[in-house]
């Protein structure tokens, strides 16, 4: 069995030295070479009848070695999570360590020397429920309501003929191309509907209090805002991608058809279809519930915000010591290619960042925040079933699909998943176990808090060092 011999410098740096006996990796070695021994066919030899001698010559310092440092590797940080030891980064040799000579004629003892820099005790302070904090309740501003049961209600609606062109109208136009001032034989011709919405000032300019039957002469290419000439080709000209005939500018313009969209009544079959069969009742009901969900969708920002603040007094408020120079050298092993010049620059930020994350983590331990797989899953399966909803797929494929996501290799979006299920969980604690001063403010007014505070954060992260790879200069 592997040796272990433990000094702490101090609270916050331990040195572990390794020893590993002969007997905790001779065997397998002998078992590789055996192996090698089987397989080799050297120029002189018969396979498998290379002598032992040669074998061990030609493989056995790699092959010692990689034994060796696997062993050492799983010997070390089984230990680690063994004796429950909270480390930083991960163990360094140390700085003056004698060379390994890994010499198969004689396997013997190795031994082993690591720096290694513990994870600071302190006492978590200011989440009590004495401690006081700022929170803004955002308002749930009426006109946010009406907009939803409007636009229910044009959803819901039926389009309606109508002879005058005005807001909010589809117009069906008859485009044929022009030659000199007249129809072009042979010219395109096309049947396209056009929401006044979308139209640019000059074109709602010339359409406006247009009648069905009316005729004008309008450039497609200049009819909507926000679209590309693909688009209008494809769209408006229905040409086809592959068809590359050069088009003209001038297109008699037939109005065949205005409709206007007629909003179906805010009564109870409206709500129904809404919200379900008799969730609410009446539009006092609807509005209510609207209210609700609304208010819901803001706490979780304002409570975001909330962690956001406990981060920054928090931060100041525990300035517990840090191992900085371990921290520096294990950012350097890390990090092979960054420059001495933005170590020192961005090794503040850092700090800061992972003095949060310490403090973070004791917060999520206090009021027992933490999250499943389960709820991972959970919420993937919900996103999944979100981006693919319009296509109607069965619950079954979703839960395939969200499994597939779960088992990958890349594991992004299942850890970035996680990250955000976790800010939630643990700011919503924070919100229940705060005293909070709770302040309203208008939704404006909360953006453009959270906006100054997510941007000084954003500020402060391109300092961090962690996977840079700057040059060296």
């Amino acid at each position: 069995m592997p040796k272990f011999l433990r000094e702490d410098v101090d609270a916050i740096h331990a040195l572990l030295t390794v020893t590993l006996e002969k007997s905790d990796y001779a065997d397998k070695f002998n078992t590789e070479l055996a192996t090698y021994k089987k397989q080799a066919q050297l120029k002189g030899f018969r396979k498998g009848k290379t002598p032992d001698s040669v074998i061990r010559k030609m493989y056995g310092k790699g092959l010692l070695a990689n034994i060796v440092n696997t062993e050492l590797e799983k010997a070390l940080f089984g230990y680690l999570e063994e004796q429950n030891i909270d480390f930083l980064g991960q163990p360094l040799s140390v700085e003056d360590h004698e060379d390994i000579a890994f010499d198969p004629a004689n396997l013997g003892v190795f031994n082993f020397k690591f720096d290694i820099g513990l994870v600071p005790q302190f006492e978590l302070q200011g989440i009590s429920g004495t401690d006081t904090y700022d929170y803004y309740v955002i308002e749930v501003e009426e006109n946010l309501i009406d907009e939803d049961l409007n636009y229910a209600a044009r959803q819901k609606g039926e389009l309606k003929d109508t002879d005058t062109v005005g807001e909010d109208h589809t117009i069906t136009l008859l485009l044929e191309e022009m030659e000199a001032g007249a129809l072009k034989p042979e010219g395109i011709s096309h049947e396209a509907k056009v929401f006044t919405g979308a139209l640019t000032e000059s074109a709602m300019a010339e359409l406006k209090d247009k009648k069905t039957g009316d005729v004008l002469v309008l450039n497609p290419f200049e009819l909507e805002k926000e679209t590309s000439e693909a688009n209008t080709r494809k769209y408006l000209l229905g040409l086809e991608p592959d068809d590359d005939r050069e088009v003209g500018t001038a297109f008699q313009a037939t109005i065949q058809q205005i409709q206007h969209m007629e909003p179906a009544a805010l009564d109870q079959a409206l709500f129904d279809a809404m919200f379900g069969e008799g969730v609410v009742e009446g539009e006092a009901g609807a509005r209510e519930f609207i209210r609700n969900s609304f208010a819901s969708t803001y706490a979780v920002r304002s409570n975001f915000m909330l962690l956001l603040d406990v981060q920054e007094r928090l931060t100041k408020l525990h300035q517990f010591e840090l191992p900085e120079n371990f921290l520096k050298r294990w950012l350097r092993v890390a990090n092979e290619n960054m420059s001495v010049k933005r170590l020192e620059e961005g090794f503040d930020n850092f700090m800061d960042g992972l003095r949060w994350s310490l403090i973070r983590d004791k917060i999520a331990q206090t009021l027992q925040v933490a999250v499943s797989e389960d709820e991972v899953k959970m919420a993937i399966r919900e996103r999944v079933s979100r981006m693919y909803r319009q296509y109607g797929l069965p619950e079954d494929l979703v839960e395939k699909l969200a499994d597939r996501m779960m088992e990958s290799e890349d594991r992004k979006q299942v850890d970035e998943t996680r990250q955000e299920l976790f800010s939630m969980k643990l700011s919503a604690a924070l919100s229940a176990t705060l005293n909070l001063n709770k302040i309203n403010v208008s939704l404006a007014d909360f953006t453009e808090r959270e906006n100054e505070k997510v941007a000084a954060l954003k500020s402060a992260a391109a300092g961090q060092l962690v996977n840079e790879s700057d040059e060296e200069e």
